[in-house]
């Protein structure tokens, strides 16, 4: 997220939760992935409106222990201020497994696909 305000990328994929401070200055301009209007982003369109068939979703993994507890997670002031416009959610390490069988094999294809490698 550093490189994309010092002009270093054009473009990156992240999370609200890391976005929408540096939309909100004029930092960097917001597009949506998952297709859901935010509060805080009503007019801003989403990438599958640009790109048929486009779906990626942000999800965040927290510890079996935390995720025994949601609604409590949800209402407290400090998360609710965290995940202002966005909508995480919290629902247990059954479909985060889920959510990654998924996710993984379909980011992989994309990478592989593009001959895309870490180094």
């Amino acid at each position: 997220m550093i490189a994309l305000p010092a002009g270093a990328t054009g473009m990156v994929f992240a999370s609200p939760v890391e976005t929408l401070p540096r939309v909100r200055e004029g930092r960097a301009a917001a597009g949506r992935g998952n297709g859901a209007a935010g509060a805080d982003l009503p007019d801003t369109p989403a990438t599958k409106e640009c790109v048929p068939g486009y779906v990626a979703l942000n999800w965040y993994a927290i510890i079996a222990r935390l995720s025994e507890t949601p609604a409590t997670l949800r209402a407290l002031p400090e998360a609710q201020a965290r995940f202002a416009g966005t909508a995480p959610p919290l629902t247990g390490p059954e479909r985060l497994m889920r959510l990654l069988e998924g996710d993984v094999p379909k980011w992989q294809q994309v990478a592989a696909d593009a001959k895309i490698r870490g180094e």
